[in-house]
């Protein structure tokens, strides 16, 4: 049997809903964004092939046009920040977070991470009103053969936050294990940074904010589930 990447739209009266590509094991963890124009893009991962392949896809035409931004990538969140298209992801092999952005031709590829286990779930991203991307991740252990997160970066949820030419790395939360998943990521209107997620050690949804001396981890709910 075969699967599909969709989407639904409406169209002022009823959804439509148009299938974007079709394969033997395609349209996995999909996202879309919308442009100034009304125009979308939508990210999956095709697991058609030797090897999980992020593509996008845009509508030209009636026909919607696959493109493929990575081999050995998946669990994609897009965006369009000043109507340029931003993919965040998790690359496989090299082993890290990267953002692709497009460049009029193609994608020029950043490391959100050089080093650490991430891509345990998946990320969360936000834009926010001045431009700026703001990337959620958890950054597991140093690799995969390590037991202890004794590291000062092991362990943690981390934002990283795009300007448009570098990233300013924010540490949130540190844990004593990798059970941190289902991250969630926003910018109030005080330009202040909250993330929320599920930490399976506690079995609760738990929130970070800022404070004037750091990180304010509060437990929302303590009998939560994923």
């Amino acid at each position: 049997s075969q699967t599909a990447a969709k989407i639904a739209i409406n169209n002022g009266g009823s959804w439509v809903v148009e299938t974007i590509a079709e394969d033997n094991s395609t349209g996995w963890y999909t996202d879309v964004a919308v442009d100034s124009q009304g125009n979308n893009i939508v990210s999956y991962t095709d697991r058609t092939g030797t090897y999980d392949a992020l593509k996008v896809a845009k509508k030209v035409g009636n026909n919607w046009l696959e493109e493929t931004i990575q081999l050995n990538a998946t669990f994609a969140s897009v965006n369009y920040v000043n109507d340029i298209a931003h993919v965040s992801y998790y690359s496989s092999n090299p082993a890290m977070i990267r953002l692709a952005i497009e460049n009029g031709s193609s994608w020029d590829i950043h490391n959100v991470t050089t080093s650490g286990v991430v891509g345990y779930y998946r990320l969360d991203t936000d834009v926010t009103d001045d431009g700026r991307l703001l990337i959620n991740y958890f950054r597991g252990r140093e690799n995969s053969q390590d037991s202890y997160c004794d590291g000062a970066q092991e362990c943690t949820v981390q934002v990283a936050e795009w300007n448009g030419t570098s990233f300013v790395y924010h540490i949130l939360s540190q844990k004593a294990d990798t059970s941190v998943s289902y991250l969630s990521v926003v910018e109030d209107s005080a330009g202040l940074i909250h993330s929320a997620w599920y930490d399976s050690s506690k079995g609760a949804l738990q929130i970070a904010s800022p404070t004037r001396t750091g990180w304010e981890v509060l437990t929302v709910i303590d009998s939560a589930t994923a």
